[in-house]
């Protein structure tokens, strides 16, 4: 999924959270290209913390991810022309205490990318533009300790990631409706929301990527009180869904 550089991103495994901020740069100071190669810098500060500690700060500093590929472009016999990559000294993991991200290029100097595996046991990610790299300690980390937007779900013979709101509003209250938990059942999944206000419209927009665009409305419902669950049936074409909750205009 993508994150916007100069935005803190909070990660949670159980009781480790990983704290990350991408350094926002010019395209000039991170990207250089040449006749046949690129390389593209993303320097980040980290915090590692473990909640279950007394101080819970274990480690932090910088690290500077890479890629730095050499290219040749290949004419097939059909005159198309494609591009053959290979790999120089590319650094494309984040490694910091039990947490293994992988992470490539969605900007030069302002947008990355990072991936998360099915098996990683990460139960929280958030990007949070409305707080600073410094302002998120440990009291705030305990007040969303027990909150998760990443769920397993069971479809058919797969197992897909689930994920809720993963973008911090800082324009939306904590008393905001939104979606807490996704689990799994028959030919589809279930969700839980809260917050939400009894007689008034929303809707549950889905999509197999964060790209623009791709979101389309799953399902339409009036709240009947402040927490509610929906059924959605899931037809996924890749390993990972996004759920997002709307108000619907009036």
């Amino acid at each position: 999924m993508p994150f916007d550089h100069g935005v803190p991103i909070v990660i949670r495994k159980g009781s480790s959270v990983l704290i990350l901020e991408f350094e926002s740069l010019p395209p000039e100071q991170v990207s250089r290209r040449g006749e046949s190669t690129f390389q593209v810098l993303a320097p980040y500060r980290f915090q590692t913390l473990d909640l279950a500690q007394s101080p819970p700060m274990t480690g932090s500093g910088t690290a500077t991810l890479k890629e730095h590929y050499s290219f040749k472009n290949r004419t097939k016999a059909n005159g198309t022309t494609t591009r053959q990559l290979t790999d120089i000294d590319s650094t494309e993991t984040i490694n910091h205490g039990p947490f293994r991200i992988e992470w490539s290029n969605g900007g030069s100097g302002q947008r990355s990318w990072l991936y998360f595996v099915r098996a990683s046991g990460i139960e929280y990610v958030r990007a949070h533009p409305e707080r600073s790299f410094e302002s998120i300690d440990a009291s705030f980390l305990e007040s969303i300790r027990e909150y998760r937007n990443i769920f397993q779900a069971k479809f058919q013979e797969r197992t897909l990631l689930a994920f809720g709101d993963v973008y911090a509003n800082p324009t939306l209250a904590a008393s905001s409706a939104r979606i807490v938990k996704i689990a799994s059942h028959a030919g589809g999944i279930i969700l839980t929301m809260e917050n939400l206000i009894s007689d008034r419209a929303y809707f549950i927009e889905q999509s197999s990527s964060l790209t623009p665009g791709g979101w389309e409305i799953s399902k339409e419902f009036v709240a009947a009180g402040p927490t509610i669950q929906q059924k959605l049936p899931i037809a996924p074409t890749g390993p990972s869904l996004f759920f997002r909750l709307k108000t619907k205009p009036d």
